[in-house]
């Protein structure tokens, strides 16, 4: 399980930033982002949501241990804190009752908005990036609508 000071490094580093800058965005010293990365020192909750703000990740993500990576905050079989190891959950564990995994869709499409709206913010991706994403995105909505009808799925029950 990666901890917070890993997943805040891993998450700056993705983002393309440095100390100094992620830093001035958060207004604190460089100082204290590389004692947040270490480990020896660990910001107030609401510190963090302004973190998972710049970085663009949930904030559970940041907070919580048993995530290891941006998706697992929504993917349903996202281990408990106390939850038993992959191989013991995956042969005990019973179908998701459909209200879950509509709960868990909703959640989804949420992010994927929110985060959307994020990465076209300020005008300067280029136009023909943006059309790439777009189309990635639909093809991506294509195949899983087809796989929800062949598992019996009512796919225009979202009325999306």
């Amino acid at each position: 399980m990666k901890r917070f000071s890993e997943k805040l490094k891993e998450a700056r580093r993705a983002r393309g930033m440095t100390q100094a800058e992620f830093g001035e965005l958060l207004g604190v010293t460089p100082r204290m982002i590389i004692e947040y990365e270490k480990g020896s020192r660990r910001p107030h909750r609401r510190k963090v949501q302004e973190f998972a703000d710049i970085l663009e990740v949930p904030v559970e993500y940041l907070l919580e241990d048993r995530f290891d990576d941006v998706l697992s905050v929504f993917r349903a079989d996202a281990p408990a804190d106390d939850a038993p190891a992959d191989d013991e959950r995956r042969a005990s564990a019973a179908p998701q009752p459909q209200s879950d995994i509509e709960a868990q869709a909703r959640r989804e499409i949420e992010f994927l908005r929110e985060r959307s709206a994020a990465l076209f913010a300020g005008g300067a991706l280029p136009q023909d990036a943006k059309d790439a994403f777009f189309q990635s995105l639909y093809e991506a909505y294509l195949k899983c609508r087809e796989q929800a009808a062949e598992n019996g799925v009512d796919v225009d029950k979202f009325g999306y």
